[in-house]
């Protein structure tokens, strides 16, 4: 190697450092115009190239990205990284039938790279040819058994991500096969045993496990959720609802009970009221069902509970209601009416006596008063923040289910909110975001 090319490599080396230091304080533009300019009086190495191909498009500047990846394929052929990049690049810019090419070429290039696999599966679902994912999925499972141990090692986490996938659209089809079914529980084992300490590999497995009525199976997989994350409300709801079918509502609501009111979510509340119909607590169960409303007005089976709960009530008028909204909520979102909901509708209306209507409506004078305060912190990845009260400066916690319309908040939002006092303290049940 001549004196002037080891001057080169050495200057490079010391640009990419700058360049990583810019990237380092999410300057990426800066990074890439930074090696792009030294690109113009020298002739960059791929390495080089390859990483401001990366900072172009960190930046938002895929049309840039893409135009380095397309020279760098050119100058390496052979090499599977510079396909495998610009398909995700052209995936970033929308450009599926580009994304799927490149993954193509990438994998002829590479076949064993588990990870371009599964890009190449995840643009065929993009594209809707869910036949072709899952054959790209069935191909990856094969190539996967037939890895080295250590290879396998670090192909894991993409194959879990393969495994996810494949399950979900065997889950998907309609009608939905036995064969479906019974693939897709051999995918959810599998990335399980791939990935012990994913926490959602397990619950995955339980879940459908629980769906197919193997609630002992089910129990035993998400119990090791569990135990990977103990405080998931996820998972405790359903390890609840597996305890419900076992004909055991008192463990299901002890299950619940654990889980802290602000992330009950609609859903759970459902959880929780189909816990108190099946204990004989109709009034308790309709009034859980009338808050899950209140969040979630256009899910039709909260309302289908809400009149089965209101049925054992025996208010005829406000089952009937319930059942039509069951109905009509059914019907727009499935396309054809809700024969269940028009069979009781009838029962009913032979059955039971118009009688007076209950009221769900809180106390008024045991309503919390509006309060108004400051958004001090925001935590985007796990969806719960803290408030500063205006009145007596003290910390309130709330959480983005919460907030109308889930709008996330930033430091410094101010707020109007429903004050209470939660099992950790100050929590802020309902929260609005104020204009400026």
């Amino acid at each position: 190697m001549g004196e002037a090319q080891v001057q080169n490599y050495e200057n490079e080396d010391r640009l990419l450092k700058e360049a990583e230091d810019l990237a380092g304080k999410s300057e990426w533009r800066k990074a890439a115009l930074l090696l792009g300019n030294a690109g113009s009086t020298t002739l960059l190495s791929p390495r080089a190239r390859g990483a401001q191909a990366f900072y172009h498009s960190r930046a938002g500047d895929f049309e840039k990205a893409i135009a380095l990846l397309r020279d760098l394929c050119q100058l390496e052929p052979t090499v599977a990284q510079w396909p495998s990049y610009l398909g995700f690049q052209f995936q970033q810019n929308g450009q599926w039938d580009d994304s799927i090419a490149s993954y193509e070429h990438a994998l002829k290039l590479a076949p064993k790279w588990i990870k371009i696999h599964l890009s190449l599966g995840q643009a065929h679902e993009e594209t809707r040819q869910v036949d072709k994912a899952l054959c790209t999925y069935r191909e990856a499972r094969r190539v996967y058994k037939e890895l080295p141990h250590e290879s396998r090692l670090k192909a894991v986490k993409s194959y879990g991500s393969i495994c996810r996938q494949a399950a979900k659209l065997l889950l998907s089809k309609n009608p939905r096969q036995s064969e479906d079914v019974a693939e897709a529980l051999d995918y959810l084992y599998e990335g399980a045993e791939a990935a012990p300490n994913d926490l959602n590999s397990w619950y995955r497995l339980g879940r459908l496990l629980l769906d197919l009525g193997r609630l002992d199976e089910a129990l035993q997989h998400l119990t090791k959720a569990e135990t990977l994350g103990p405080r998931n409300e996820y998972v405790c709801h359903k390890i609840a609802q597996v305890y419900l079918k076992k004909g055991n509502p008192d463990e299901a609501l002890k299950r619940y009970g654990s889980i802290q009111p602000h992330k009950q979510v609609p859903y759970m509340l459902r959880g929780i009221a189909q816990c108190l119909l099946a204990k004989g607590q109709a009034l308790e169960a309709a009034k859980k069902l009338h808050q899950a409303i209140r969040r979630e007005p256009d899910k039709f089976f909260h309302h289908k509970d809400f009149a089965l709960a209101l049925i054992e009530l025996k208010a005829r008028d406000q089952a009937v209601e319930a059942l039509e909204k069951t109905n009509s909520l059914y019907e727009k979102e499935h396309g054809k009416p809700y024969k269940w909901a028009l069979a009781k509708l009838d029962e009913i209306r032979s059955t039971l006596q118009s009688s007076e209507r209950i009221s769900f409506e809180p106390d008024p004078s045991s309503v919390p008063s509006i309060s108004f305060g400051t958004v001090t912190k925001f935590n985007t990845d796990r969806g719960f923040g803290f408030i500063r009260d205006r009145s007596d400066n003290v910390t309130v916690f709330f959480h983005i289910s919460h907030v109308k319309d889930r709008i996330t908040p930033q430091a410094g939002t101010g707020v109007k909110f429903v004050r209470e006092t939660g099992q950790k303290g100050p929590q802020a049940s309902r929260v609005w975001l104020l204009k400026d």
